[in-house]
């Protein structure tokens, strides 16, 4: 092992966009094999490609294993992303090439950590490549190859933010004269930084303002990756105004066959008065549907009002789509422009609503709203059919939660890898104070929370970054919302929490609550804060550990939240001290078992209030965040509640169980089941009655039970680690629907989940709505369940064994839903589950999820 002061050669690239007037620093670590480290070394950024000759005056080995890098940047916007890092060292000449492909954190406890190193190979500097085809429409008098006389300009910006520069189509492959009337053009484009996927395209001219450039269609095809963009525009481009271009299809329409014609796109931005504002609406259909075969569209007519503070539109009516004929079609993003009063700037909520009845569907995943003036975009996400209102006869939905500057497309792609990337998920929710002081507008600081349980692990450090409410997070009075994760499995015990930001000088966070939702279970904590976090404050306290907590939403306790303050221990800088024992005394698991009768479920809040032997009582306990199901006392169904009290219970004696609302529903119950934690003791109290909030009977006291002796049916929930409600609908064929369609083989299924798992085999046996199963035209319901840990549903495997009488059966659709998460997936089969078509045990029938 040679031991010296090393001399390094360092190369790195960075995207273009990255470079800017204001001075950009990364600071960088270099660590060797045997654990040793530079001292930080300062790289100062002027260009996308940098050279810098350093010397390191500690000792190192030769063998470089890692490098640390963060930088000196907070805006989001002004990021610095690397693509790559190269160190030769200067005596050895040995070369290690880091790649990079991320944006730089700006804080030294968020660095950078690069592992993966390949030695003896340089990085290389990267290029993209496209091909770019336009069309161009009729233009001229008569249309008669009128030649386009200004330069046409074309900007790609990708998923990152980040963009390409400034290109110019100039030279067409097709022709010498590029952009005359009826003619597809083609051009080469390379760029000095390929970029990921492609998210928007800016499209301008530069000539006069009375110079138009009909442009039909503009195909992007990313020769590095084969994607394929294709944009129908069928809108006339005025000088110097740039079209900005988000919707695209994923299909070549451009190449030597005839493409095809799509209704003229608006050209609103062109006739707007001084006292009006241009809005781009963006709409995506999902697929869904137990029992509408429309699969989530509608012919319906659909319309919005859009709210900004107390000013409110007219019903808009979305009819003219500029990307799809029909719009509101099941999988299609539509693309609309609307005009409304400029006392509108900024929605925060939107109605969005249809006058068809109720079965006609419209499953809506987001919608999305840019003011084309300012350019800010916010979406709004949904992923629900829209709800029969019987008042005024319209599906209806007010849309309030939205995520600022961010496509739907990225907010899904980012959810959907958070998803992957970690092993326990929260919503956190925070609220400054009203009484925030007013921090400078050059003050910065990244404010990070740690989650212990009750057995001290601990998850890492998760910053509260992008707000989903609000650009400026942390603002007086404002409520932000933050999706976090931790690579840590978390149960749902939690303990303490630790608060803090890494701002020592000129940051003041005055936090009011904040609460902490399990993405998994649904269980909510909120602690109350109530304090000062800043330097400037007595003490100067930068962190807060808090151990009190409640189980309801922040928003419906504030009034309360004082008591649970009360017990906050702060802790100056990073230091860290042990907390108190928390407040709630005893911890109870409730599992609830309903009906399986018709109509025996209910959506009322339901309370419980438990006595013990020398009649002591807890407090009133609602249930309603289950740990295992999404919506609670469903039929047929095992809820399971873990709630805590704030008296010392001895053994129970009984149990009030009661509706605080009038609500006019009934609920049928079969047995309540409490677990005490911490005398470990099980009671069991059988019910069997119906609950009528309507009638006599709102409040029930249970004073019969059995101890320690479980209550029937919890084989089905301890051994299943999954559990799911199946409908399947036999069809009708023939003249007047009288063939034969049922059968009375015995049916089988399997559950593949989107990680390839698959579940064991699973019979349909009891039907919950028919004493015979699978009958002509008939819908039957079962509660199944699967003892594999499944994630999601993909795909259904389905057959019979072809036993009985009539065995062939005929299947219109079999659908899933997943108890715990509430996902749906429906299987549209509707043929024949025989030799021929599969579905029998020599032939599963194995359906993609649609």
């Amino acid at each position: 092992m040679s031991l010296s002061a090393r001399e390094y050669l360092i190369r790195l690239q960075t995207s273009p966009n990255d470079i800017s007037p204001n001075e950009k620093l990364v600071f960088l670590r270099i660590f060797d094999d045997h654990h040793r480290s530079s001292e930080e070394i300062r790289l100062e950024l002027s260009k996308t490609l940098q050279e810098f000759s350093i010397q390191v005056t500690e000792r190192l080995t030769e063998n470089i294993q890692r490098l640390k890098l963060h930088s000196n940047t907070f805006e989001k916007h002004n990021r610095i992303f690397l693509r790559w890092i190269q160190l030769v060292d200067r005596n050895t000449k040995q070369i290690f090439c880091f790649p990079v492909n991320d944006y730089l954190p700006s804080s030294i406890g968020d660095a950078l950590e690069l592992t993966q190193v390949q030695q003896g190979r340089a990085c290389h500097e990267e290029t993209g490549s496209y091909d770019v085809r336009v069309r161009t429409g009729h233009q001229g008098f008569l249309g008669i190859k009128s030649t386009m006389k200004a330069n046409v300009f074309l900007k790609l910006y990708d998923i990152h933010d980040r963009s390409s520069d400034v290109i110019h189509l100039k030279q067409s492959k097709v022709s010498q004269q590029p952009f005359r009337s009826n003619q597809t053009d083609r051009f080469e484009v390379n760029i000095d930084n390929p970029l990921d996927t492609l998210k928007k395209v800016e499209l301008w001219h530069d000539g006069e303002k009375e110079t138009q450039f009909h442009c039909e269609i503009l195909q992007i095809i990313d020769e590095n990756n084969g994607k394929t963009y294709c944009f129908q525009i069928k809108e006339y481009l005025h000088g110097n105004v740039k079209l900005i271009l988000t919707n695209y299809d994923q299909r070549r329409c451009l190449d030597d066959k005839k493409h095809d014609t799509y209704s003229i796109a608006s050209s609103l931005s062109n006739q707007l008065r001084t006292n009006e504002t241009l809005f781009k609406i963006r709409t995506r259909v999902g697929h869904k549907g137990l029992f509408s075969f429309g699969m989530g569209g509608t012919n319906a007519n659909v319309y919005i009002r859009l709210h900004d503070g107390e000013n409110i539109t007219d019903e808009i009516l979305l009819d003219k789509s500029l990307t799809h004929n029909n719009p509101f079609e099941a999988g299609h993003t539509d693309v609309f422009e609307i005009v409304v009063p400029n006392t509108i700037q900024s929605p925060d909520r939107i109605e969005i609503f249809h006058n068809g009845r109720k079965h006609d569907g419209l499953y809506l995943k987001w919608l999305e709203i840019m003011n084309l003036k300012t350019l800010e975009r916010k979406c709004f996400p949904v992923h629900r059919l829209l709800d029969w209102n019987e008042g005024d006869k319209k599906t209806h939905v007010m849309l309030t939660n939205f995520i600022i500057d961010e496509s739907c497309e990225e907010n899904e792609y980012r959810e959907h890898h958070l998803h992957d990337q970690y092993k326990t998920e929260y919503l956190i929710r925070t609220k400054t104070s009203p009484n925030q002081p007013l921090n400078a507008t050059d003050s910065h600081a990244n404010i990070y929370l740690k989650i212990y349980n009750d057995k001290n692990k601990h998850t890492e450090d998760m910053l509260l970054s992008n707000s989903k409410h609000q650009t400026n997070p942390f603002q007086p009075g404002k409520i932000d919302q933050f999706h976090v994760g931790s690579s840590h499995l978390m149960d749902d015990a939690i303990d303490k929490i630790e608060l803090w930001h890494d701002n020592q000088s000129n940051f003041d966070w005055l936090c009011q609550w904040i609460e902490i939702k399990n993405k998994r279970t649904g269980n909510i904590k909120c602690f109350g804060v109530n304090r000062i976090l800043s330097q400037k404050a007595i003490g100067g306290m930068t962190k807060v550990v808090l151990t009190m907590h409640s189980h309801h939403p922040c928003e419906k306790i504030e009034h309360e939240l004082t008591n649970l303050y009360d017990q906050t221990q702060i802790i100056k800088g990073q230091e860290n001290i042990s907390s108190k024992k928390e407040n709630f005394i005893k911890k109870y698991n409730i599992k609830v078992k309903t009906g399986n009768e018709k109509l025996s479920e209910t959506t009322n809040d339901v309370l419980i209030r438990l006595y013990d032997e020398q009649n002591q009582q807890s407090e009133d306990i609602p249930l309603v965040q289950t740990v295992n199901n999404a919506i609670p006392f469903r039929k047929h169904t095992i809820d399971e509640f873990q709630v805590e009290s704030s008296k010392n219970l001895s053994n129970l004696r009984k149990i009030h169980l009661w509706y605080p609302n009038d609500k006019h529903q009934k609920w049928i119950i079969e047995w309540i089941q409490i677990d005490d934690t911490n005398l470990h003791r099980l009671y069991c109290f059988p019910v069997n009655k119906p609950f009528d909030s309507h009638g006599n009977i709102k409040h029930v006291i249970l004073s019969e039970f059995t101890i320690n002796e479980p209550c029937s049916d919890q084989r089905s929930t301890t051994e299943f680690k999954r559990t799911y409600h199946v409908e399947t609908k036999t069809g009708k064929r023939g003249f007047l629907g009288l063939l034969p369609t049922g059968t009375n083989a015995n049916v089988f299924i399997r559950i593949h989940d989107k990680h390839k798992h698959v579940s064991e085999v699973i019979e349909l046996d009891k039907s919950l709505n028919h004493k015979n199963k699978f009958e002509r035209g008939q819908i039957d319901e079962f509660d199944i369940g699967s003892i594999q840990p499944l994630d999601g549903i993909d795909k259904l495997e389905i057959w019979h064994n072809s036993t009985g009488i009539s065995h062939d059966w005929f299947v219109d659709y079999v659908s899933l839903m997943d108890n715990q998460t509430n996902e749906e997936a429906c299987f549209f089969i509707g043929k024949y589950l025989n030799k021929e078509n599969g579905g029998i045990e020599e032939k599963h029938l194995i359906l993609q999820k649609q």
